[in-house]
């Protein structure tokens, strides 16, 4: 019986042997390869944009120290257009760029009433002028400090008006202009 069990350790031992030789050998793990932080934003690059909205004109009148009354007529109305821009971003934080709108609207009626008292004293003379702003365009600066995806700026620039067909009337006699832009 002792070489029963003999035989029997032996033949287990031996087949486990042959067992592992049969395995395929182990596989190397696989190789690290680093991932790069991301990069930090940056402002640099060139944009366009559109934008729609309305334009309106105050109701409210005014009176100057020389006694004339400035009265406007309300209007809104549409308002769209689109912007072109440039950024750039160096020492990593300091942004500079530059800004061209153009902005259209159908306005039709923009009328200033003045009446005045002081020319001819115990009469009163009226004028209104008419503007039809058609055009708005804007051509601004910028300068700003960027925090990664925070930028701060400030902005200054020109603008101009163009409008068609102006007209004035003083004491209910018409002059007419031609067309005019105004800064």
């Amino acid at each position: 019986m002792k070489r029963l069990a003999c035989v029997v350790a032996l033949s287990v031992v031996s087949g486990t042997a042959a067992l592992a030789a049969d395995f395929p050998p182990p596989i190397p793990p696989a190789a690290y390869i680093p991932v790069a932080p991301p990069y930090p934003y940056d402002w640099s690059g060139f944009y366009i944009g559109g934008n729609l909205g309305a334009g309106f004109s105050n109701s409210d009148s005014a009176t100057d120290t020389f006694g004339s009354t400035f009265g406007t007529a309300a209007t809104t109305s549409f308002l769209g257009g689109g912007q072109v821009g440039v950024n750039y971003e160096f020492w990593s934080f300091f942004v500079i760029g530059a800004e061209a709108m153009f902005d259209w609207l159908p306005n039709s009626q923009n009328t200033v009433n003045v009446t005045n008292t002081t020319l001819v004293p115990g009469t009163t003379n009226n004028a209104a002028v008419t503007l039809n702003n058609r055009w708005v365009t804007i051509a601004t600066g910028k300068l700003g400090y960027a925090w990664d995806r925070l930028l701060l700026y400030g902005k200054g620039g020109g603008a101009w008006v163009g409008t068609s067909s102006p007209g004035l009337t003083v004491n209910n006699v018409p002059a007419s202009f031609t067309s005019s832009s105004a800064q």
